[in-house]
């Protein structure tokens, strides 16, 4: 299963939910605002710049 990090009504995210569900591949949606200073969010932003 793979886990989606953003807001469901987002353009990408959208597009991602769209293109695993066309490929019968599972997914999850965690459900983060990426401008909340949400603890959660900052700690995978901080793993993908590092």
């Amino acid at each position: 299963m793979i886990r989606i990090y953003g807001m469901h009504g987002a353009p990408f995210v959208r597009k991602v939910v769209i293109a695993l569900d066309f490929n019968n591949i599972s997914d999850e949606i965690v459900a983060l605002k990426p401008f909340s200073g949400e603890k959660e969010y900052l700690r995978i932003k901080a793993q993908c710049l590092a």
